[in-house]
């Protein structure tokens, strides 16, 4: 681009989004290329009746970290998910200081802001760690509950002080420069 201020009307920043704050080089974001490759090569190895095997199965485990997250004393999944992608919230406990607790554990689950939550997107991967994880996020909960005060450390710090920020206009600001830093030659 001939300047910075050329180069900003190229990126992508969308602020409302439940998620969290999104900001992206282009409107694309995420999807590259390479992924559509991906899903694509995947679909030819596995054919119809593998897709379909997989399906059932990511669909089968996906239920079952809803209905042990639903267990949980605290814990219950957002709305009625059909797919294999979900969020839980915490009544009483901060989800994003569940997160950080999970990472502990080794486990990395998305944030979301709107209802503060947390994100599961469900594979095949998961099949063999259903019941590790939800030991791991009883024994977080329990962390949680037993010290209120993590809601003041690691990214639930983070992810509290963005959900109160009173001007989204300066978020989009500021995303737009950092973007702007980071692609600038």
């Amino acid at each position: 681009y001939r300047n910075r201020e050329l180069r900003k009307h190229q990126f992508f920043v969308y602020t409302e989004w439940p998620g969290g704050y999104y900001g992206s080089p282009s409107i694309p974001g995420s999807r590259a290329g390479g992924v559509i490759a991906a899903a694509w090569g995947g679909l030819k190895r596995l054919g119809k009746d593998g897709y379909i095997r997989f399906a059932e199965i990511t669909m089968s485990t996906a239920r079952a970290l809803m209905d042990g997250v639903n267990d949980i004393d605290g814990l219950h999944v957002i709305g009625k998910p059909d797919a294999t992608i979900f969020s839980f919230g915490a009544e009483g406990l901060d989800a994003f200081a569940i997160g950080d607790a999970m990472e502990r554990f080794g486990w990395t689950l998305d944030r979301q802001l709107e209802p503060p939550s947390l994100h599961l997107v469900v594979t095949p991967a998961h099949v063999p760690v259903v019941e590790n994880f939800l030991e791991d996020l009883k024994k977080s909960v329990e962390e949680v509950r037993a010290n209120p005060a993590s809601s003041n450390q690691g990214m639930a710090a983070m992810y509290g002080m963005m959900a109160k920020i009173p001007e989204q206009a300066k978020v989009d600001e500021f995303i737009l420069q950092f973007l702007d830093d980071l692609y600038k030659a």
